[in-house]
């Protein structure tokens, strides 16, 4: 396992995600006539702690969140042509990749075709240790494809266990956030009852941010199918309850 870097090592990341924002000039997706409400991108966890069956429990849960009724009435309610979605696997340091580019959502035949490239997706990395500062970074450069202004960013991650590699997570969730994407995290329980807690005092930020669990991977499909609702639609419009903080806490 690597270490977490320093505040200096910081300061030279956050700079070096700001420039690479700045410098991607291909988008993945072409400018809609139609506003954009939300662009959400998918960060799924590939690190070592999460075995193949696990893998698979991941990717056909959520390729399934997807397809179901709740969330195609969520796309609905915020209206088919506003929503993109991307996803990515993230492990350790250096390891992360674009498994999906951005898909604007125009109905029900489109999210299927997503989900489908999701489950056929190879895993990505699976000897690797856990860096999610890394993870954030990487997501967040993703908005830079899509050359499309949109009212909301979301960062949707889920993991396993708490960071253990390359850079602090909550200083880079404090650039991110800063530059106005809001980080949501669903938590794995499995190996790290406290896991919840650490995520959210760590990972997520953001205007309506809030953190879900899932006790085992058995459970991932439901929580991220519940989490992907309350992700697309307005937080006006979402219940919960909510810690001092403004953060909620869902189980």
């Amino acid at each position: 396992m690597g270490t977490i870097r320093t505040v200096g090592d910081i300061f030279g990341a956050l700079m070096l995600v700001g420039l690479t924002v700045l410098c991607v000039t291909a988008p993945a997706a072409k400018a809609s006539n139609q506003s954009c409400a939300l662009a959400l991108t998918l960060a799924i966890d590939v690190s070592g702690s999460v075995d193949q069956s696990e893998y698979g429990l991941q990717m056909s849960g959520l390729a399934a969140a997807l397809r179901s009724d709740e969330v195609a009435n969520a796309l609905a309610t915020v209206g088919y042509g506003q929503v993109y979605i991307s996803a990515m696997h993230w492990s350790g340091t250096g390891q992360q990749a674009e498994i999906a580019p951005w898909t604007l959502v125009r109905g029900r035949e489109s999210i299927h075709r997503f989900a489908t490239l999701l489950e056929s997706q190879p895993r990505s990395f699976d000897k690797f240790s856990t860096a999610i500062g890394e993870a954030l970074a990487f997501a967040e450069a993703q908005f830079a494809k899509l050359g499309v202004p949109c009212r909301r960013r979301v960062i949707d991650v889920s993991g396993d266990g708490r960071s253990n590699e390359g850079w602090s997570p909550n200083l880079i969730r404090d650039g991110v956030v800063g530059r106005g994407v809001t980080i949501n995290a669903l938590a794995i329980l499995a190996n790290d009852k406290e896991l919840l807690s650490y995520f959210q005092r760590y990972i997520i930020g953001g205007a309506g941010s809030f953190v879900m669990s899932a006790d085992q991977f058995v459970d991932y499909p439901l929580a991220i199918k519940r989490k992907l609702v309350r992700e697309i639609l307005p937080p006006v419009a979402q219940a919960g309850s909510s810690d001092t903080n403004g953060v909620s806490l869902l189980r």
